[in-house]
């Protein structure tokens, strides 16, 4: 394997592990402390990350398969979408838990621990299909120093040169397409929904 399918596939593993650590964590002490840390783990590690890889990874799957603009990794984007819905609602769920006693509170406990395993899940078949499909198109078709580039852009440390898109096979890249989009409307009545959970805590459908 590749430094860049090395690097990226120890970065998944690292992210998973601390994800477990913190859900177990905060399982055996479902205290503010943990709960904090948990939210730390989501914002600044994993979503980022699903940021970095719509900024630095995905243009350039899309530049080797040539297909439609987002279209090669549009499904993996969907993917982000839930995780970060899901990010939502365990923010929410623990905003509520600083308030909630008696049965609403195990309640909330119980549907944060849900959301953690449905999370873990949707992360490891979201990774898998990074390494297995994705990973090696970029070893096949990026030379070495675009991928320690893309890496160095994903790290927020872009090498000179790289403000632009990432050449693929030396060929000027046609652009990054814009990937900002509007909330889905069950997005929104999810967000609206878990944000007002002081009588009822909304339950993710999946």
């Amino acid at each position: 394997m590749s430094e860049i399918t090395v690097t990226i596939h120890n970065y998944h593993e690292r992210l998973l592990r601390d994800l477990r650590e913190q859900s177990a964590m905060f399982n055996a002490d479902p205290s503010e402390e943990s709960g904090s840390k948990l939210l730390a783990l989501l914002h600044d590690d994993l979503i980022r990350h699903t940021a970095d890889e719509e900024r630095d990874f995905y243009p350039l799957i899309d530049q080797i398969i040539k297909a439609e603009p987002g279209g090669a990794t549009a499904s993996m984007v969907i993917d982000h979408e839930f995780i970060g819905e899901y990010v939502d609602w365990i923010e929410a769920a623990l905003q509520s838990l600083r308030s909630a006693t008696g049965s609403h509170r195990e309640l909330l406990l119980s549907q944060l621990r849900r959301y953690l395993v449905q999370l873990e899940a949707v992360l490891n078949l979201h990774m898998e299909k990074e390494e297995r499909l994705f990973l090696p198109m970029i070893e096949r078709h990026v030379s070495l120093v675009n991928q320690q580039r893309m890496l160095a852009a994903m790290n927020g440390t872009a090498m000179n040169g790289s403000d632009g898109d990432l050449p693929v096979d030396g060929k000027a890249a046609a652009g990054k397409s814009a990937r900002k989009k509007a909330p889905s409307a069950r997005a929104v009545h999810n967000g609206e929904a878990a944000r007002s959970a002081g009588d009822k805590h909304h339950q993710p459908r999946r």
